[in-house]
């Protein structure tokens, strides 16, 4: 059984998710793991927008 995923983002950090071109999201809260063990967070964009990210999805903006 492999370990969970560590929440690497944080609360505020800038992030660009790849499922959605062309935009910055906040993250606004690390959500509970999900049963892959992959973290999932919640994210605005600056048009205040929100989607639900799985870890892989998103990188540094």
């Amino acid at each position: 059984m492999e370990a969970p995923v560590q929440s690497v983002f944080s609360v505020g950090q800038f992030v660009r998710f790849r499922k959605l071109t062309g935009g910055i999201y906040e993250i606004v809260r690390v959500l509970p793991l999900v049963d892959e063990g992959a973290a999932l967070y919640l994210l605005r964009s600056t048009q205040g927008a929100e989607a639900i990210a799985r870890h892989h999805e998103i990188e540094k903006a």
